[in-house]
């Protein structure tokens, strides 16, 4: 798999795991 598609698929789960809590937050 080349470099640039697993830094892609890392960054999308960072992106997934850290955008939804401050959106959580802020309707709870």
């Amino acid at each position: 798999m080349p470099k640039h598609a697993i830094a892609a698929i890392v960054h999308n789960v960072h992106f997934v795991h850290v955008i939804p809590r401050p959106i959580r937050s802020a309707t709870q």
